[in-house]
């Protein structure tokens, strides 16, 4: 709408597997961890990207946003990584399912 210094608040994220994976430390809580932040305007806009863990279908969900709503809504992206039947190692052992 004619602002010309400024991203729009759209983000997408596309996630896969290309090799084995290795899992340390990693945060369980349901709204999962925060991975990367980058600031997008000089003044409060950042993007960022949360990992959750999900013990159910055993994947793990990357979530991009933005941290500053414009015109309503921001827009989101979700992408998804399987694990079940994967080359996957984990490093303080596997998490049960339904935590």
């Amino acid at each position: 709408k004619g602002n010309w210094f400024e991203n729009p608040s759209n983000s997408s994220i596309s996630c896969l597997q290309s090799g084995p994976i290795r899992i340390g430390r990693i945060d369980l809580d349901k709204s999962g961890e925060e991975v990367f932040d980058q600031n997008q305007s000089l003044v409060f806009k950042q993007l960022a990207v949360r990992r959750i863990y999900d013990a159910d279908s055993d994947s793990l969900m990357y979530v991009s946003y933005s941290r500053k709503i414009v015109d309503g809504s921001a827009k989101m992206s979700l992408s998804t990584v399987p694990l079940f039947g994967r080359d996957v190692t984990w490093q303080n052992g596997k998490p049960a399912s339904g935590n």
